[in-house]
């Protein structure tokens, strides 16, 4: 039974995996690496820095595709820049992507998304001040 015990307070404080490795680099490090893309005009290193800070915005919830954000965060001028991009990287012409119109786009759509969690979280409030 001694064994059982340690072998119980071992695994209580050994380290747990967490939801992924793209929600735990955390959204502000994530943003930077994105917008390091952009400026570097890189459009493979911006999609896949897109799908990790998309997954850190939303709490670790796995984006598989360009159009699973641009679904998540409903921006029309986003969703028409990652269609770019998108188009850029299977087009094989990756030398003349610019990520300035990119980068304009995913900042306005993270101000957005951003807001409307605070609202959200200020709506389930249990108790409310007053209006």
């Amino acid at each position: 039974w001694l064994a059982t015990l340690l072998y119980l307070w071992r695994s209580r404080r050994a380290p747990r995996d967490q939801t992924g490795s793209r929600a735990a680099t955390g959204e502000k490090r994530a943003w930077k690496h994105l917008l390091a893309a952009c400026n570097g005009n890189n459009p493979a290193a911006a999609r896949s820095a897109i799908l990790d800070w998309a997954a850190a915005l939303t709490d670790g919830t796995a984006q598989h595709s360009l159009q699973d954000v641009a679904a998540r965060l409903d921006n029309q001028d986003l969703s028409r820049e990652l269609a770019a991009l998108d188009a850029c990287l299977y087009r094989g012409s990756t030398s003349q992507w610019q990520g300035r119109g990119l980068a304009q786009a995913l900042q306005a759509a993270r101000t957005g998304y951003r807001a409307e969690m605070d609202r959200d979280r200020g709506s389930l409030q249990l108790y409310p001040g007053p209006s």
